[in-house]
């Protein structure tokens, strides 16, 4: 039985026997080719807080590694990514059962590489539009996760200890007030905190409960990776977070004119800059606007 020559995605004639015409099939391959790094940018994401050295309560230590920084990260992408694999996998088996090829290891990287190359075979199926669709829904649910604005604003290791209430006597005025005093002994709360964004006046500690004035945790983070590196829309994004508000433009333009020095490159060759080198030209530029507005 002679079937519709048309494409099962956008209806155009397909000009094969084929269910999907070639330039859906190339927008397909397109997506599967982004989904590395996608990945990459969820992992690097995810891991800048968990590999934060634990606070002594005097001090911390940070790894130089550039996915480890302790900035805001989207949780809501590690669970896209899931998602994604899932998706991923499901597909990539059909494809090793009935082309009797080997199955390709379970990391999205992988799956997404793997389908990659079977993508005309995939447009020959009967279901191909549907196989489509799916794969590339799940594929701009993790784009959009990655997008969007963190759903907690990391603040830094908690580092609390127990405190216990201590009377002290006020003889003149015959009273006594509860004075919090530190526990001897007590070991600080290995727990992080976080707040519900970068307007929030306190953050919470994820373990332990106890509230502190993000003000003070802003501080903190804004030294804790001064001497970082990232590339201009992350350094964008964390510095706005964090109270220092710097266009990604602004950075490159700074960078062109030479008052900003990239240190690295990434594996993408985007050129990397120091944290502290962008903080110290965004006050630099606000004192020029104050004397500027004043004069």
């Amino acid at each position: 039985m002679s079937r519709n020559p048309e494409c099962q995605i956008c209806a155009l004639e397909v000009g094969d026997n084929a269910y999907v015409c070639q330039r859906c099939a190339r927008g397909l391959a397109r997506n599967l080719g982004d989904v590395a790094s996608l990945a990459e940018e969820v992992e690097t994401s995810h891991l800048r807080q968990s590999r934060m050295a634990k606070s002594a309560g005097v001090g911390i230590v940070l790894h130089v590694a550039e996915e480890d920084r302790p900035l805001p990260y989207s949780d809501r992408a590690v669970l896209r990514r899931r998602e994604l694999r899932e998706v991923l996998s499901g597909h990539c088996a059909i494809v090793s059962e009935i082309r009797g090829v080997r199955a390709p290891r379970q990391d999205v990287a992988s799956l997404s590489q793997f389908l990659l190359n079977h993508v005309e075979w995939l447009r020959h199926r009967e279901n191909a539009a549907d196989i489509q669709r799916e794969i590339e829904y799940a594929i701009h649910g993790l784009r959009r996760a990655i997008d969007l604005p963190p759903e907690r604003l990391f603040a830094g290791p908690c580092g609390a200890v127990d405190f216990a209430c201590q009377l002290e006597h006020d003889h003149e005025q015959d009273s006594a007030a509860c004075v919090e005093t530190p526990v001897p002994g007590s070991p600080p709360c290995t727990g992080s905190l976080f707040g519900r964004s970068s307007k929030a006046t306190h953050v919470v500690c994820d373990t332990c409960g106890s509230r502190q004035e993000y003000a003070d945790r802003r501080d903190w983070l804004l030294k804790a990776v001064e001497d970082q590196l990232d590339y201009a829309a992350r350094l964008s994004q964390a510095l706005s977070n964090l109270g220092r508000p710097v266009n990604d433009a602004t950075i490159r333009k700074w960078a062109e004119r030479g008052r900003l020095v990239a240190h690295s490159v990434d594996e993408r060759g985007r050129p990397l800059y120091r944290v502290g080198d962008v903080m110290d030209l965004i006050t630099e530029d606000a004192r020029r606007a104050q004397k500027k507005a004043a004069s």
